[in-house]
């Protein structure tokens, strides 16, 4: 692993002498988009390989230097890609997914870098670039935002970088009006007060306990500390705040988990018997058979009435034969 692998650039390199040096990446990229752009600013899919050939030529390059333990270079190296990636998946009309899975390599490239034993000066490097990227529009639009946000995380170990990350959150937060990105930034920001504001997060969850990405997330983590009360009481909040179908059903899920936990037979019955009627998926069936064991016949009674007055559907007609 001395020598980089090359497949189609190897004259490239030797011609640009290119050195552990973000800017030669740069124009060696700017190079590559120049040559295919269109005269009307797009990018047509037949260039799309060449791009692709290029890339994967660079991050060659890159795992050649993390294995080397040339941290520097491949941070250099990725940088350069990330920043020239981005403003070009436009052009790339109907096929942004092509330029979006060489950045997504990218990022994971750079997720690998970051879990090694970086200098704390390059620590610092990547987590400047990183902070001033992850609002970028095409970041933003392509929902590539979120690498940033977990490696922001990772990275940001002073309150002073948490206060400063903070602050950025609320002006986005402000500025944001889709709910998924807005869900994104806030479970982000949850995060960052669970770590340096502890004092903060009871306030901060009880004040956005409408918004699902925080609410199940501040769900799962009492469940994961075992504080399975706290998780419930949360649960059934969230029930009587949220509209979505999906998240009312993920949060009826996550009251019988509970419940089956803490064995409270009681809320087992309940919650096993809502999820059977709304799936009929029959593994629901059978813990609330081997629940309420002694009075299953007349549980059953019940179960066949209340699946009688749903809709008409195949599956209602396949569930009462399978109860029978």
């Amino acid at each position: 692993r001395d020598q980089p692998r090359s497949r189609g650039l190897g004259d490239v390199y030797k011609r640009q002498e290119v050195e552990n040096d973000k800017e030669k990446y740069l124009q060696l990229l700017q190079a590559t988009f120049s040559s295919v752009i269109t005269t009307k600013d797009k990018i047509r899919y037949n260039s799309l390989q060449q791009i692709q050939l290029v890339i994967t030529d660079i991050l060659d390059h890159v795992d050649d230097a993390i294995a080397l333990e040339h941290y520097s270079e491949a941070s250099d190296i990725l940088q350069a890609i990330i920043i020239k990636l981005s403003p070009n998946i436009k052009r790339a009309e109907n096929h942004e997914d092509r330029i979006l899975d060489l950045l997504n390599s990218a990022f994971s490239f750079l997720k690998n870098l970051i879990r090694k034993d970086l200098p704390p000066e390059l620590k610092r490097e990547i987590w400047q670039f990183c902070f001033e990227n992850f609002d970028g529009r095409e970041h933003r639009k392509y929902g590539t935002n979120s690498h940033f946000l977990a490696f922001l995380l990772d990275l940001t170990t002073e309150k002073k970088h948490a206060i400063t990350l903070l602050e950025k959150i609320e002006s986005e937060l402000s500025n944001t009006f889709d709910k998924q990105k807005k869900g994104v930034l806030l479970l982000f920001k949850m995060k960052l007060v669970e770590q340096f504001e502890k004092t903060s997060l009871s306030a901060f969850i009880e004040e956005n306990l409408d918004e699902p990405e925080v609410l199940l997330a501040a769900i799962k983590n009492s469940i994961q500390q075992k504080k399975y009360k706290d998780a419930q009481q949360l649960a059934l909040k969230g029930l009587e705040m949220q509209k979505s179908v999906t998240v009312r059903n993920e949060l009826d899920d996550i009251l019988l988990n509970i419940a089956l936990k803490t064995q409270q037979i009681k809320d087992i019955t309940i919650y096993a018997r809502k999820r059977f009627l709304i799936t009929y998926e029959f593994h629901f069936y059978q813990i609330l058979k081997n629940t309420v064991a002694k009075s299953w016949k007349k549980e059953v009674k019940n179960l066949l009435k209340l699946i009688e007055d749903q809709p008409f559907s195949p599956q209602k007609k396949n569930t009462f034969a399978e109860v029978f």
